[in-house]
């Protein structure tokens, strides 16, 4: 065997060097291409996904496996504050949808005015919504706008209210430069044949300045509608706080020739 067989190509320790090279290359490829790709989703995949490590947008990290007897899953969580130190967790289900916003417009189904003594007020008065000292036969009036309470009540039903206005038409203050109402709650679901009864669970909780004739569209405490949501109420009351005839005057109510009251109610649900 001469000296220099070796270094010839064909050499079995020349071949055997090459693979072995060629290996190492390899194996440094994979090494430095060899990644793990945790994927964030907004809910926990479900048993059948064979995804077993995963991360939430906030930062918290879930893993799954089956228990040492193959007869349940465990699910594990690290949050984003106690890095490295894991906690049993029960796994989540899909995110529920966030409310939506809705608005819906409820008209009135019958209106009713009464005198100081408590009896209705025929004529203008089931079409009227006559509050304050308005005139000396019927003293100090007061009124009742109702509406379909059932239908409110199943429209908001489970629902959070955001906002509540009330469209209505002035017809006349006894002042000409304007003057005051009063609105409350009342749990009356049909016209009653007079006011006693203690059908007003909340008096006078709010109250509004209005121009003579005027027409205009207002909020009210969410409560107008929250309790009819809740049965508590039915309606709206017009009061006066005293005989002051800057607390006189006459909206449109039910029926009436004028623009009718119009109720909206904003709502997620």
């Amino acid at each position: 065997m001469s000296g220099g067989s070796f270094n010839r190509d064909s050499d079995p320790a020349r071949r055997i060097s090459a693979v072995i090279a060629r290996l190492e290359a390899r194996i440094r490829e994979l090494e430095q291409g060899c990644r793990v790709l945790i994927p964030v989703v907004f809910y926990d995949p479900p048993v059948g996904d064979p995804t077993n490590i995963w991360m939430f947008p906030d930062g918290r990290l879930r893993a799954r496996h089956l228990n040492t007897t193959s007869t349940a899953w465990v699910t594990r969580e690290w949050l984003p504050t106690s890095a490295g130190s894991p906690t049993s967790a029960v796994a989540l289900g899909p995110a529920s949808e966030a409310p939506a916003s809705k608005q819906a417009t409820f008209l009135p189904t019958w209106s009713a005015s009464y005198d100081g003594s408590g009896l209705a007020i025929p004529g203008d008065g089931t079409s009227q919504l006559m509050y304050g000292f308005v005139d000396s036969s019927n003293s100090r009036a007061r009124s009742l706008l109702g509406f379909d309470s059932t239908a409110i009540a199943a429209e908001l039903y489970g629902s959070t209210v955001t906002g509540v206005r009330l469209k209505l038409k002035n017809i006349f203050t006894v002042p000409s430069v304007g003057g005051s109402s009063f609105l409350g709650i009342h749990n009356y679901s049909s016209a009653p044949a007079s006011w006693a009864g203690g059908g007003i669970p909340r008096s006078m909780v709010f109250s509004r300045r209005f121009a003579n004739s005027e027409m205009a569209e207002f909020p009210l405490p969410l409560e107008f509608a929250t309790s009819i949501r809740d049965s508590a109420g039915e309606g709206i009351a017009f009061e006066a706080p005293s005989d002051d005839p800057s607390f006189a005057g006459a909206f449109a109510g039910f029926g009436s020739s004028f623009t009718s009251p119009v109720l909206t109610v904003d709502y997620a649900k």
